[in-house]
């Protein structure tokens, strides 16, 4: 059933629910679409939904978080019904194997792998990029948030990243080796279908592209030389031309831990194993800022460098455990421990972690989302659940709840919205992922 709230008053610190005080924010839940069908229900009289076209017109809500909205409840819609609407407020479906937005934030482009038999890349003039039969992709074509083509594009695979305007994409391509796949080149992918490639040292999911398009980082996972812990960071043109590399200590963060590009490509941030991140110079590579270090075992400085994300405006990097980075001063205006994260009980250990992390411009409102969960003896999971912050600049919560999504602040705050997908895998052929469940919320200060 679809749920449509017109007001909640949420308290200045939530505890529980008969522990409250007094707010200085409203929080109104303004929808959410448990399915996939929900969400289709919604558009019975079309789009935009009444409720959104309400908020669409409102003048006293920045028109850039209002443009970002419409942009979201879009992709959320063509992500699960393959549904766009044009100019004029029709619907346009889409036949395709699947599709997956080109980035994460503003997600104005998808990426769209036509219906049909996948092929494999031997020819010459394709990229070197299936290591796998089940893994054949096929190329595709690029549409807009209004569902009309833009380009065309090489490849359409998972964890293939565009830029805002789709002017340019990137992925990590290779070659074979004993019957498995070596990603040692850098892709740039364009909306002709052409595409470049140059040679790096092997790869797997750390590389990034910024909003703009201009600077695309790949930073190795093999050692440089094999005496030495040194790899290579590498930073690339719209064209693929290289404007630097450098050498970092150690190798990046392990896992899904990647890369991350200052939405105006003046920063780049690199996650290094231990707990510590770089700040890099976007046009020569030089170090601007370092913080953490130390590995576990230094729990009070150490900065997890899975969910790297910047602010909108570019001033501030946002870090996995609730950290918030000054890019200008090097200042942790924000950081986030919990003093407890392991209780033993006499059902098992309950565990407390935290995940990714968001800032509006200005870093005036901050997101966070952290999971517990219930552990035997035996480590396996028998109780877990997920929570939602909202903290101001001085850390102060203002709101909390459980949620199943992930969350994601409008560029000034205004809104907070909620969907499952999941940036780091948007989802390839026979992929299952989903932006539902789907929620918008309004945040509104109170005098």
């Amino acid at each position: 059933m679809l749920n449509l709230i017109l007001a909640v008053l949420v308290p200045f610190l939530v505890t529980t629910s008969e522990e409250q005080t007094v707010s200085n924010i409203e929080v109104v839940e303004i929808f959410r679409a448990e399915t996939p069908q929900e969400l289709e229900a919604a558009l019975t009289d079309g789009y935009p939904m009444p409720w959104l076209e309400e908020i669409l017109n409102d003048e006293s809500i920045p028109e850039e978080d209002r443009y970002w909205l419409d942009c979201r409840v879009r992709a959320a819609i063509a992500r699960d019904l393959n549904l766009f609407y044009d100019r004029d407020g029709n619907p346009i479906h889409i036949e395709c194997d699947y599709m997956h937005p080109g980035e994460d934030y503003w997600r104005e482009h998808f990426i769209v792998n036509p219906p049909g038999e996948s092929f494999r890349y031997d020819e010459p003039d394709r990229p070197a990029n299936i290591p796998y039969a089940e893994y054949e992709a096929s190329p595709g074509y690029i549409v807009d948030l209004y569902g009309e083509t833009v380009g065309e594009i090489a490849i359409t695979r998972d964890r293939v990243w565009l830029s805002r305007d789709a002017s340019v994409g990137i992925y990590r391509t290779g070659s074979h080796h004993g019957g498995g796949m070596y990603y040692d080149h850098a892709c740039l992918l364009y909306p002709d279908g052409s595409f470049r490639e140059q040679e790096i040292d092997g790869i797997f999911v750390q590389y990034a592209l910024s909003q703009d398009g201009n600077v695309a980082v790949f930073y190795s996972m093999q050692q440089h030389n094999p005496d030495s812990q040194e790899h290579m960071l590498y930073a690339f043109d719209r064209e693929g031309n290289l404007i630097f590399q450098r050498l970092m200590p150690i190798g990046p963060e392990s896992g899904s831990a990647t890369p991350a590009i200052s939405p105006d490509s003046r920063y780049i941030a690199a996650p290094l194993r231990g707990g510590e991140v770089w700040l890099l110079d976007g046009e020569n590579g030089d170090v601007l800022q370092t913080w953490g270090g130390g590995g576990q075992e230094n729990r009070e400085n150490f900065v997890y460098g899975q969910g790297l994300v910047f602010s909108p405006d570019s001033r501030y990097l946002c870090a996995g455990g609730c950290t918030v980075l000054d890019c200008l001063t090097g200042e942790v205006t924000l950081r986030v421990i919990n003093d407890e994260p392991c209780i033993y009980t006499a059902d098992g250990k309950f565990e407390k972690g935290r995940n990714t992390t968001r800032a509006s411009n200005g870093a005036d409102l901050i997101s966070n989302i952290y999971w517990t969960y219930l552990s035997t003896d035996r480590d396996e999971p028998n109780i877990y659940s997920s929570w939602v912050e909202i903290m101001n600049s001085d850390g102060t919560l203002l709101f909390n709840e459980s949620c199943d999504w992930k969350p994601y602040l409008s560029p000034n705050g205004c809104f907070l919205l909620g969907d499952s997908y999941d940036s780091r895998f948007f989802g390839g052929e026979g992929s299952s992922a989903s932006s539902t469940p789907f929620e918008v919320i309004l945040i509104e200060e109170v005098e």
